[in-house]
């Protein structure tokens, strides 16, 4: 055995194992299907070594994407089927929930609307109070610290 062939096999191990086209330099390019060490399954377009096109990844709590990738992060349009019963359907950017899109939460409720770097803004209101009542506290215990402090000349 070469050490080509122990690199590559050692690289393999890391990935998990893999069916499908492969480019000169022997990276995953083309379609593929990759089930990786952690049980995790991706089937879909590679680019280079990365997940890129389109492609569903079944993670093995039972969540799955079914999507576009971007240089192996979720980039464009997708949807995310979560184990409670949830589901996010819209744009993505860098793995983040980002521009419109539909929650769909387990009880049947629906959110159609903006979402920034994975937030709704419902959740950004929720991270703003959470902020501004941290930031009172904050305050009242700085003024209950500087009232026990007494300075000596």
């Amino acid at each position: 055995m070469s050490d080509v062939d122990s690199e590559f096999e050692d690289e393999q191990s890391k990935l998990g194992e893999y069916e499908g086209d492969r480019n000169q330099a022997g990276e995953r390019h083309g379609f593929g299907k990759a089930v990786l060490p952690n049980g995790d399954i991706y089937h879909g377009q590679y680019q280079n070594g990365k997940r890129h096109g389109h492609g569903t990844y079944r993670f093995k709590n039972g969540a799955k994407f079914v999507g576009d990738y971007y240089q192996g992060v979720k980039q464009g349009q997708g949807t995310f089927y979560y184990p409670d019963g949830s589901k996010y359907e819209g744009s993505w950017v860098e793995d983040l929930r980002h521009g419109h899109g539909v929650y769909t939460y387990p009880n049947g409720d629906i959110y159609d609307g903006e979402w920034l770097r994975h937030m709704s803004p419902m959740d950004q209101e929720s991270m703003c109070l959470t902020l501004a009542v941290s930031s009172m506290a904050n305050m009242k215990r700085q003024s209950r610290i500087k009232r026990r402090v007494k300075w000596t000349s």
